[in-house]
């Protein structure tokens, strides 16, 4: 028989993540995209605690920021109509003053540097090559806060930038966690406003500096989310209708492929039942006190009791409060 695909690239991790194990995902929209699915089987997840970022110079600034509890330097502050936020974050970090956004910055930085510090293992997504620079101070910025577009030159990092960035990032996070794990991915997100031309240099870039760091690195990994969509999967089909973004069932597939390569499989049946109970979290229902809707409930909190005493890590409480107030 014809083969019309090429087989899924090996990932040979010398690690499984099992179900208790800490994770952080920083990054692009699809480390978001990818946290959501280890969230919704109950895993311990911490994503994207300045935001989404996209690029390693802002990444590597983040996790510095994390790591020493520092606060944004004043030059990256600005006022966004009567909001202050950083250069250095996502645009959703912000405050109603200067000293409200730095409050909120150094509690972000602190409860994070607390979780990095347990974290078993971090997943770092990259999402493009291209910066936008701002000129007064030659920086690069996480997010131009919609600032007018001539404070800013654009650039393509070179490669030594990002293999320094990358260094930065894997200094930082072992400083505070040296028995962490660092799986880097590039984001299969299409940055077609770049043009398709610049996308491709812009992730070329990022895949040569993760192998580079793979060989070069302790506890440094690579997984192979790009790979997957774009040359697996390889059809629009696949991808939102701005043919840039990856489809839910094309990070369908990314997941199954993390849960069969990354995933220790002794834990298959308990990530099952706790989507199968996030599942029925999200159900509607159209009588709660009707005789279905009340057998409904009860069994889900037998499920919520059962699955407590079987896995002692595991606290439910959200759930259960869910459906005893329904």
């Amino acid at each position: 028989m014809m083969q019309f695909t090429v087989k899924p690239p090996s990932c040979k991790l010398p690690f499984k993540i099992k179900h208790e194990d800490v994770l952080c995902f920083i990054g692009s929209c699809f480390s978001d995209t990818l946290s959501h699915y280890f969230l919704e089987r109950k895993f311990p997840v911490l994503a994207n605690p300045h935001g989404i970022i996209y690029n390693p110079v802002s990444i590597a600034k983040s996790i510095s920021s994390i790591s020493h509890q520092s606060q944004p330097d004043n030059s990256s502050i600005v006022e966004n109509d009567s909001f202050y936020g950083s250069y250095d974050y996502h645009s959703s970090i912000q405050g109603s003053s200067q000293e409200e956004l730095i409050a909120k910055v150094e509690k972000i930085n602190q409860s994070s540097c607390n979780w990095l510090q347990k974290t078993d293992v971090v997943f770092i997504t990259l999402g493009t090559a291209w910066v936008q620079i701002l000129k007064k101070n030659k920086e690069v910025v996480a997010n131009n806060l919609k600032q007018p577009a001539d404070l800013f030159d654009q650039k393509l990092l070179t490669l030594s930038e990002i293999n320094d960035s990358i260094t930065s990032i894997h200094i930082a996070i072992l400083d505070c966690n040296p028995k962490c794990k660092i799986v880097f991915t590039v984001s299969p997100v299409r940055h077609l406003r770049n043009g398709l031309i610049e996308n491709n240099r812009s992730k070329a870039r990022l895949l040569e500096a993760i192998h580079g760091a793979c060989d070069t690195l302790k506890n440094v990994f690579y997984f192979p989310s790009y790979e997957l969509v774009l040359d697996v999967l390889r059809d629009y089909r696949f991808f939102k209708k701005d043919m840039a973004h990856p489809n839910e069932q094309s990070t369908d597939y990314v997941w199954e492929y993390i849960l069969e390569n990354l995933v220790e499989p002794t834990d298959y049946e308990v990530i099952q039942r706790l989507y199968n109970l996030w599942v029925a979290c999200q159900h509607k229902l159209m009588n709660p006190r009707g005789e279905r809707a009340q057998k409904f409930i009860q069994d889900q909190l037998a499920h919520v009791k059962d699955l407590e005493n079987n896995f002692s890590y595991l606290s439910l409480k959200e759930e259960r409060n869910y459906f005893e107030n329904l």
